[in-house]
């Protein structure tokens, strides 16, 4: 069973860089879905993908553990506060940020929460920092690619009050409306700075720790493929947490958007098309895709990756450039493909030195 951690870390790198390939299908692009209705499409890919685990692992309906539950909720929470760091920082900046503190996280709390011991810490550490380092290199290739004004600033204002920041920080949150749907890349605001790396910071925690409730849980969800009912009892969770999730958030920004309200709008004439038919099935396979990679991310975590198997996930960033690169052919120019290689090549060192010297 020693492959096994091995396996599912490189399960979850290529499914977690392959799952939000669908998000570009031209049924979404075309519409501007908004993103609290492509989570919820997602969350339905998420749970109905975990029915397929029930043929390979007997009692995963009998075995159910909240301890999943609880994982699923950290996720749901995780990932919508992930949207709202892309809102304000940008795809790049926001996913290269959450996924440093997701790896530091996930190792930190090994060692210290678990007292996880690699076996060599320096090194450990070292292959840690260069993972981070790899990632923040390709997240800067692909926003160097996909935003073409991200190196002209706009200007910061000469004076702001503290209520018409907060104007700024909700009119950028709240201009998803059903007629001007949300842009997912735009130049950075100086007003969406701090809120937005909070966001993400807050998304990079609560992934961070989104197996610690597997740590927690009865040690038979650890012994091997056992820890399948574990994937299963979160994956079939994720459904009703977003289905209780995201109708309170639609229903925040509907009253913090006051353009709504002195225009006397109604919550449902205000409400974001979710366009059902053409963006369901794109949403359904990044689900299940996404949950694929959190099975192999699950596997991860089992000795002896133990404290690094998580780390390790993170590095999905790279197989997400190489779908820019080969396949919609985002990331052009010499000068972007030599940092994609340096940053190939730093994360892959970062994989090697963390794969081998952080087992336990």
């Amino acid at each position: 069973m020693t492959a096994t951690p091995y396996f599912g870390a490189l399960l979850a790198i290529i499914a977690w860089g392959t799952f939000t390939v669908p998000s570009k299908a031209p049924s979404i692009v075309s519409c501007d879905l908004h993103p609290l209705w492509f989570q919820l499409y997602v969350s339905v890919g998420v749970s109905l993908s975990s029915l397929l685990l029930i043929p390979f692992q007997k009692g995963c309906i009998s075995d159910f553990t909240p301890f999943g539950t609880i994982s699923a909720l950290m996720w749901v929470f995780a990932n919508t506060s992930a949207m709202a760091g892309v809102k304000l920082l940008g795809i790049a900046t926001a996913q290269s940020t959450w996924a440093g503190v997701i790896a530091i996280v996930s190792f930190v709390s090994s060692l210290v929460f678990f007292k996880d011991d690699p076996l060599n810490m320096p090194l450990a550490i070292v292959g840690v920092v260069l993972l981070c380092g790899g990632i923040a290199i390709l997240a800067y290739v692909s926003s160097r690619s996909s935003d073409p004004t991200s190196s002209s600033s706009p200007p910061l204002p000469t004076s702001s009050s503290p209520g018409e920041t907060t104007d700024a920080l909700l009119s950028n949150l709240l201009d998803d409306a059903p007629h001007d749907p949300p842009k997912l890349s735009s130049p950075l605001k100086p007003s969406s700075l701090l809120p937005g790396f909070a966001c993400v910071t807050f998304t990079g925690l609560m992934a961070g720790a989104i197996f610690v409730p597997l740590r927690l849980a009865p040690s038979r969800y650890r012994d091997g493929l056992q820890s399948i009912k574990f994937s299963f009892s979160q994956g079939i969770s994720t459904l009703p947490a977003a289905l209780l999730l995201v109708p309170l958030l639609f229903r925040l920004l509907y009253q913090l958007d006051s353009k709504a309200r002195s225009a006397k709008l109604g919550f449902l004439a205000w409400l974001p098309l979710p366009h059902f038919r053409s963006c369901l099935i794109p949403g359904v396979i990044s689900g299940a895709l996404w949950n694929t990679g959190n099975l192999g991310a699950t596997l991860s975590v089992l000795p002896p990756l133990t404290a690094v198997g998580y780390t390790l996930t993170q590095s999905a960033l790279l197989v997400g450039c190489l779908w820019g690169i080969l396949y919609f052919k985002e990331i052009r120019g010499k000068d972007n493909l030599l940092l994609f290689g340096l940053g190939a090549a730093v994360t892959m060192g970062g994989l090697l030195l963390t794969g081998y010297y952080g087992t336990c």
